[in-house]
């Protein structure tokens, strides 16, 4: 009896270190870089959303899968380009993105598995990965779907056990030059005083998360 309740106590210790997994959403802003705008331009910002589920592997190495949406905007009102001005138009689009991203914390933020307290209740962190998205294709020659690479940074905070709130920007580098319509590639399309090789688009959010716990059984 004595073994066995030792063998069910180091079971039960083993089995504890459990994979924690967070389900979360986020709200915040779509900026553009691309023929109507050079740089991100915060006047041009529009809504963007998603959901996502984070898990974490060590620490500091987290990989989040998300599900996002959002408008994108661009406009030749706030130029101060010449042929932009004369051109005068603007365009707007819809983005639907999956992504696989992987999170490197500078601090750890992972529970004490006895304790829950974490060694840092709140770290900055780096990330980068991989998405696929789909927009409606404004030019002759773009395609309406292509892969992305989001690149950014964030910080997030230990709110309770279960809640964590955070921040993040992110930008997508895509492969793509037509998601504002104008294509360098395609003459019939309005061009404007610079020309770029693809587009980008880029998500500033806050965002809220909760981690649920998962205590394997012992097996005997």
């Amino acid at each position: 009896m004595k073994n066995l309740t030792v063998f069910l106590f180091l079971g039960v210790v083993t089995s504890s270190i459990a994979q924690k997994v967070e389900v979360g959403g986020f709200l915040g802003g779509v900026t553009y870089k691309g023929e109507y705008n050079r740089f991100p331009n915060p006047v041009n910002m529009r809504p963007g959303g998603g959901v996502f589920i984070r898990q974490n592997v060590t620490p500091t190495s987290t990989f989040r899968y998300g599900l996002n949406i959002g408008m994108v905007h661009g406009t030749d009102k706030y130029s101060q380009q010449p042929m932009n001005l004369l051109r005068n138009t603007s365009f707007n689009n819809s983005i639907l993105e999956g992504s696989i991203i992987y999170e490197y914390n500078f601090f750890d933020f992972r529970e004490n598995e006895k304790t829950f307290k974490r060694s840092s209740k709140w770290t900055p962190y780096l990330c980068g990965g991989l998405g696929f998205f789909i927009s409606n294709s404004l030019a002759k020659n773009s395609q309406n779907g292509s892969l992305c690479i989001p690149i950014g940074f964030g910080f997030k905070h230990k709110l309770d056990k279960n809640w964590n709130f955070g921040a993040e920007v992110c930008a997508r580098k895509t492969f793509i030059d037509g998601l504002d319509g104008v294509d360098n590639r395609d003459d019939t399309t309005p061009q404007s005083s610079f020309k770029t090789d693809s587009d980008w688009y880029y998500f500033s959010c806050f965002y809220l998360s909760y981690t649920f716990y998962r205590i394997n059984c012992p097996q005997r």
